[in-house]
């Protein structure tokens, strides 16, 4: 039973027992509403402070488990993209090199097979690399769209604890964003086995 029922079966309770001891009299009935606007302050009074203490323990809970976790796995996608950033670049610059070097290697009056072989190696491999590469950005892509789909669901629970439309539970919260934390493991493991296959086929 939540505190307004509780308050108005007081209210109630008392209406009716100072009707019984005083009758139905002017006295009773100002007795009654002093009564009344007492309990609806004391009420009122209580639903504020639980409100506070739902917010606060929302807080707290933002603020020492969750944010904190979320904040690990965006600097995590935030360093390896920027890594792949950096090999991308790198990897471009090799690429035109190679391709650099095959084109000189065709014009030659003279071929010489081994080099051209050797630029034609060596361009593979680097088209090997920036695939892999691609896969590395695509696991990061899911990591970042995880972490968006755990926000969404805290705002929502926010909202609704906002409206009065539900309550705070940190075990449904840690359970949902281990769920949100599975699914996209598993989407980058899929990932994963989708670029080894891919390789294999080659």
């Amino acid at each position: 039973m939540g505190i307004f029922h509780l308050a108005l079966v007081l209210i109630f309770s008392v209406l009716a027992v100072l009707l019984i001891l005083f009758g139905f009299g002017w006295k009773a009935f100002i007795a009654a509403a002093f009564i009344i606007a007492l309990c609806f302050a004391i009420y009122c009074y209580l639903e504020q402070q639980i409100s506070q203490e739902g917010h606060s323990k929302v807080f707290h809970h933002l603020r020492a488990v969750i944010l904190p976790e979320l904040l690990q796995q965006l600097k995590f996608s935030y360093k390896a993209c920027s890594q792949s950033v950096n090999q991308t670049t790198q990897l471009y610059e090799d690429l035109n090199q190679h391709v650099e070097r095959a084109q000189a290697t065709l014009q030659q009056d003279t071929i010489d097979v081994e080099q051209l072989q050797q630029d034609i190696d060596s361009l593979n491999s680097t088209c090997e690399r920036m695939f892999a590469l691609h896969q590395v950005s695509e696991k990061n892509l899911q990591c970042q769209l995880g972490v968006m789909e755990s926000m969404t669901m805290l705002l929502e629970r926010i909202q609704k604890v906002e409206q009065g439309e539900g309550y705070w539970s940190e075990e449904e919260v840690l359970e949902q964003l281990r769920e949100i934390e599975m699914r996209t493991q598993a989407i980058q493991q899929h990932l994963g086995e989708k670029a080894r296959n891919e390789q294999n086929i080659d």
